[in-house]
């Protein structure tokens, strides 16, 4: 783990919890904010490989202390899942 996953703080009532991008409805590949719980879409690729619009990012641009993320229909009951902190860019 990093700093960032042992120092995380959580906050209530920002984002919006669904299954879509918070701004362009797009349902793959799609990150969880760990602060807050915005869903955004993840950065985009070239073919062949499928990316997003980079939502994701963006909100993380907008918001610069909400460094971890975790990407949708990775996460397990256990709690493992593809996580992403963009303060180490690991």
């Amino acid at each position: 783990p990093c700093e960032h996953t042992l120092t995380l703080q959580q906050v209530e009532g920002f984002g919006k919890i669904g299954s879509t991008c918070y701004k362009c409805d797009l349902t793959k590949p799609v990150w969880l904010c760990l602060t807050c719980g915005n869903l955004g879409c993840g950065r985009p690729f070239p073919p062949p490989m499928v990316g997003g619009r980079g939502h994701a990012m963006e909100h993380r641009k907008e918001h610069p202390d909400h460094v971890l993320v975790a990407k949708m229909g990775t996460i397990t009951p256990d709690g493992k899942g593809d996580c992403y902190c963009y303060g180490c860019d690991d």
